[in-house]
């Protein structure tokens, strides 16, 4: 993926900026509060993400056009607050995506990535925010509530089905953090609704089966269009791998002119129906993770009650209210909940550890690469010589530009694995690389480290230091005076 051209417009101010497709430095020379942050985070707006305003600027308000490449494709992307309009150059065919909904689908596509998963982590491999993103290694939040997870991505790169197992800690760690919420209140004064004080077990569970009902239908006929896309998709490739094994030649005023499906009316049909396909994957996951939280919801109302001996018959959101339900919170029994809820993503931690685990080359492939990497830029001792360990939480004592080391190291082992898994170049973006603790030689060693192993990568480098400060040549430098969107020479 390149990214050639980036145009942004916020009322009449507008900035246009080309790139090169390798190293590429935003720089505002040594002046801070120049827009270099908030114009990195405007290139994953641009590409549909849902991603925090700075200061100043409100990103709804703003409207972009991106000019990518990926695999010879070229598409024009513009976005206008939910609204993402997808066209392919030269061609006749174009798609709005409905943000966020249907993001991922445009994601999906964009890559050529079906594995939802995947799709879902690559923010995690292209950006590494200026706050969040020199703490971040192997799981966790890239900015916002956009988040990056390791074990997701190598199960999703074996297609491993942990999908229930995510969901459920998901749906865990979501319960843990408002019950650590409930904890810091010392008061409640706010008076809480129970909807389902006046339900029927009974009832609730046969209306909670005819929404499982309901929603299966949905999924087999999502399943249905899919299968029939694939057909077509599948003819149509036939078709035009025919055509051109023929050799066939027209002629035209300009002379003979081989046909291809390049070339062919309505070959683009086939670009428009991957779009319409990884839309439709969309649908389906959310409809799968409606399902098993109905079916969760389900368990829970046919066997379970709660420490307050009232029935459990909803989600997480309902078991909290129904704890708010006194305006004094009794801590000591929100506490064995939270302890509760703590073992059971223990539990469901283990069971994604054995799962993901065994038999996967990608775990290897990430380890050997990583170590190699860290050896290269002398941080090869804080790693431990077993190949799990790129799924560590013990970060403790790993600071400054030792980690920052490590986070690069990482980052590009894993890039290069997902690289050769999904047969797509991925862009880095880097903010604010120096702002920690990279003295001159270590920022040397960095900057010569991507560029000779990303050398085959477009990386946009953004901060105040300007390319003297880096040691080594850019290949496209666009300085800053005053902020993001402004007008360039």
């Amino acid at each position: 993926m390149i990214i050639q051209k980036l145009i942004f417009q916020e009322l009449s101010d507008m900035a246009s900026d080309s790139f090169h497709n390798k190293f590429n430095l935003i720089t505002s020379n040594n002046v801070n509060s120049a827009g270099k942050s908030t114009y990195c985070r405007l290139i994953f707006y641009a590409l549909g993400y849902t991603i925090p305003s700075t200061e100043g600027i409100n990103f709804n308000r703003v409207n972009t056009t991106a000019y990518i490449e990926n695999n010879s494709q070229k598409y024009i992307v513009k976005r206008s607050f939910k609204f993402l309009d997808v066209q392919h150059e030269g061609g006749s065919w174009s798609k709005t995506y409905i943000l966020p909904d249907e993001h991922i689908s445009f994601i999906s596509y964009i890559f050529g990535v079906d594995n939802l998963r995947i799709a879902g982590n690559l923010l995690g491999l292209m950006y590494i925010d200026q706050e969040k993103g020199w703490t971040l290694l192997n799981r966790g939040k890239v900015i916002g509530n956009n988040r990056f997870s390791i074990d997701e991505l190598v199960s999703a790169l074996k297609n491993i089905d942990c999908e229930e197992l995510f969901k459920e800690r998901e749906a865990i760690e979501s319960e843990i953090d408002k019950y650590q919420a409930l904890l810091n209140m010392n008061s409640i004064k706010e008076e809480y609704y129970e909807n389902n004080n006046n339900l029927e077990v009974i009832t609730l569970g046969e209306d909670i089966k005819k929404k499982i009902a309901s929603i299966q239908l949905e999924i087999q006929n999502i399943k249905q269009n899919i299968d029939e896309i694939n057909k077509v998709i599948k003819q149509d490739k036939s078709f035009f791998e025919y055509i051109e094994a023929m050799s066939l030649y027209v002629k035209t005023a300009e002379g003979l002119v081989k046909v291809s499906k390049d070339n062919i009316e309505n070959s683009c049909n086939i670009e428009y129906l991957k779009a319409e396909k990884s839309v439709l994957m969309n649908q389906l996951s959310r409809l799968e993770r409606e399902k098993a939280k109905l079916i969760r919801e389900y368990k829970v109302v046919i066997n379970g009650t709660n420490l307050f001996g009232e029935n459990i018959t909803i989600d997480t959101e309902k078991r909290i209210n129904s704890a708010l339900s006194s305006i004094d919170v009794d801590v000591e029994a929100i506490k064995v909940l939270l302890n509760k809820a703590k073992k059971e993503r223990e539990g469901i931690k283990a069971q994604i550890r054995t799962r993901i685990r065994w038999n996967n080359e990608y775990i290897s492939q990430i380890y050997k690469l990583f170590f190699e990497y860290a050896r290269k830029l002398n941080v090869e001792r804080f790693i431990s010589d077993k190949i799990d360990y790129i799924f560590t939480d013990n970060l403790r004592g790993k600071t400054g530009a030792l980690f920052q080391k490590l986070i690069i190291a990482y980052k590009v082992a894993v890039i290069k694995v997902v690289e050769q898994a999904i047969n797509t170049k991925l862009f880095l973006v880097i903010d604010s690389p120096k702002a920690k603790e990279l003295d001159d030689k270590n920022t040397r060693q960095m900057m010569e480290f991507l560029q000779r192993e990303l050398s085959d990568n477009q990386v946009i480098i953004a901060s105040i230091f300007s390319q003297k400060d880096f040691f080594v040549d850019f290949d496209k430098v666009i300085t800053f005076k005053n902020r993001a969107i402004e007008h360039r020479q």
